[in-house]
């Protein structure tokens, strides 16, 4: 217990370490890299990403899908790992050797699945080119996901790419790519949000580098797309819905915002059964807090009748409030979050709920309370029977620690 209350994130790599099954090795011992990550801690990171490396090489297939799919699903999240930590250059090398296992899949519904995970790991790889101004290799990575035809995640790298070329004043640069970006989104698949989500972002970069009449045109589109999907795709039409208003928010269109985040209500209220209402409305209340609009986000996510989803939602908010120096709304917000999260039956989501209402006091400055809450949230991860729960929880137990400064759990 002394070891724990030290070293909860080595303690949570030495349980990952003792799991006997390949996939779920690799995937905890890469989710126990990223809290690592998010404490500053790269080096430590980068040493367990190795571990989960090394474990890939005994991978097979599971659950009916192939040891090829289960296997490049775990090298393309150790690569975005790799990415977040600022390893670009170790994600590109892992990115590529997931890419070689991908095109022996045979599968066809694997195969696309693959493509996105694969899609979304060279995404993350532009995104951090492009914001140090490496602008070829940012261009070079978003290039392979066209050619993958992965549209809307194409989109939306092009998209950000051409963002910043605004910020470094390259505006003929950022039209030509954001050009790119339009006919990417126009081909991304409409069903499922995807052409509407990548019209809202392309839309928003159309506003930020001053094109506002283009910005209003493809504003329109995306509109359309969101609500012409059929009725069984509901949630989706609501949570792109949210998306787009996010967006018209983040270029201060404040008023347009209001009236599409009402239409993404309305759309929500009609969904059945109840837990795809709860997580459409969570999202919402998500893209509410991201947009700084945090009374309407209290206000939806008074709707969400799950705990867990309820005690989470609630935190992010408490931290938006923090940021905005309101620090007595936050504390507020934080109670009532720490007395779902006190009342969850299962110890994994409670611990888990418990680290994340800790974290947010830490920032709001209530050094004491967030101790509290923390140790409450070491007392749930070691009561859990399953290794890999346990191991998650003590990561993001650990991460926290981390972040807020502590040397250990006081008790």
């Amino acid at each position: 217990l002394a070891e724990v209350e030290k070293r909860p994130l080595s303690c949570a790599v030495l349980v990952a370490l003792s799991l006997k099954e390949p996939s779920q090795k690799a995937h905890v011992l890469t989710g126990a890299a990223a809290k690592y990550g998010e404490a500053g801690q790269n080096k430590e990171a980068a040493q367990v990403l190795s571990q989960a490396l090394d474990t890939t090489r005994i991978i097979e297939g599971e659950n009916g899908e192939s040891g090829e799919y289960v296997k490049a699903s775990a090298l393309a999240e150790i690569a975005g790992t790799y990415t977040e930590i600022g390893q670009k250059e170790k994600a590109a090398q892992v990115i590529s050797q997931a890419l070689d296992l991908a095109t022996t899949i045979k599968d066809d519904l694997s195969k696309e699945r693959m493509s996105v995970k694969i899609a979304t790991v060279l995404y993350q790889i532009s995104d951090k080119c492009a914001a140090i101004g490496q602008f070829t290799e940012a261009l070079e990575a978003a290039t392979r996901i066209q050619q993958m035809q992965v549209n809307q995640v194409a989109a939306i790298s092009l998209a950000n790419i051409a963002g910043k070329y605004a910020e470094v004043g390259q505006k003929e640069k950022a039209a030509q790519v954001l050009c790119q970006a339009l006919d990417s989104a126009t081909l991304a698949e409409r069903d499922w949000g995807g052409q509407a989500s990548a019209l809202a972002v392309v839309a928003g970069k159309y506003a930020e580098v001053g094109q506002k009449e283009k910005a209003a045109q493809v504003f329109s589109q995306a509109l359309d797309a969101a609500t012409m999907m059929d009725k069984e795709h509901r949630e989706v039409s609501a949570t792109t819905l949210a998306e787009i208003a996010g967006v018209y928010a983040e270029v201060g269109q404040k008023e347009k915002a209001a009236r599409v985040f009402s239409q993404a209500l309305d759309f929500a209220s009609t969904i059945e059964p109840k837990w795809r209402k709860d997580s459409t409305i969570t999202e919402i209340a998500d893209k509410y807090a991201v947009a700084g609009q945090l009374t309407q986000a209290l206000e939806t996510a008074s709707m969400i009748e799950e705990r867990h989803r309820k005690a989470i939602t609630l935190t992010k908010i408490a931290g938006k409030y923090a940021e905005a120096g309101q620090k007595e709304k936050a504390a507020q917000v934080l109670s009532q979050a720490l007395d779902l999260a006190t009342m969850l039956d299962e110890k994994g989501g409670n611990a888990s709920a418990l680290a994340k209402i800790a974290g947010k006091y830490a920032e709001a400055g209530q050094k004491e309370k967030a101790a509290q809450v923390l140790s409450q949230a070491l007392d749930s991860a070691i009561m859990l029977e399953e290794k890999g729960g346990k191991a998650s929880a003590l990561a993001e137990i650990g991460a926290m620690c981390a972040r807020a400064g502590y040397q250990q759990i006081g008790r």
